[in-house]
């Protein structure tokens, strides 16, 4: 889905990148920097620091993106690179989704949908490593889940908790049904 999003920031995307890489900053300075961040949200919930929770989740995701910009834009991808940030791409989303509980989400559903994001990737990540692309199968990728999770957030912060489970609830489903997406897409090329 955000795939022609993406196509549109390419431009501002290699700018950026190239900036940053004249600073110095490598693509994995840029992916550990943002798994740190993403980290930091269950200790800010832990401390009663809740409006900090989407702030970092925001922080986090931008760097996430923007390791991936200096990477194309220095030439600087690379299999390893390509490891780590999926690796710390599956911890942030385990982040994000524990600080859930410190703005008053069912545990139960955060447990659901942690769950439902790792099948998500795993199912992607497998079928890599047998040369079928994913990349655009499914309803719900990982840069619209961080979206959705980063709007969860603010809703449980300043809405309401409620409507903010009914929204994870529904990246539940999403999430679920880009999973059985994906299958059947594995299953059909591998026929």
């Amino acid at each position: 889905m955000l795939g022609r999003l993406r196509n549109a920031l390419m431009p501002l995307s290699t700018k950026l990148g190239t900036a940053l890489s004249r600073l110095g900053l490598t693509p994995n300075e840029l992916t550990v920097l943002g798994v740190i961040t993403a980290l930091l949200t269950v200790p800010a919930g832990y401390l009663g620091i809740k409006w900090l929770i989407p702030i970092l989740i925001a922080l986090s995701s931008l760097l996430d993106w923007l390791d991936g910009a200096v990477a194309r834009a220095t030439s600087r991808t690379s299999m390893l690179g390509g490891f780590i940030d999926s690796f710390c791409d599956r911890v942030s989303d385990i982040a994000y989704l524990i600080s859930f509980n410190y703005l008053g989400i069912s545990m139960y559903l955060i447990l659901i949908a942690t769950s439902v994001s790792l099948l998500v990737s795993y199912v992607r990540c497998r079928a890599e490593s047998l040369g079928i692309s994913l990349e655009g199968v499914g309803c719900l990728e990982r840069g619209e889940r961080v979206i959705s999770l980063l709007v969860i957030s603010v809703i449980a912060l300043l809405i309401s908790v409620t409507i903010a489970e009914y929204l994870l609830i529904a990246v539940v489903i999403l999430g679920t049904l880009t999973i059985i997406q994906r299958l059947v897409y594995v299953i059909k090329v591998l026929r």
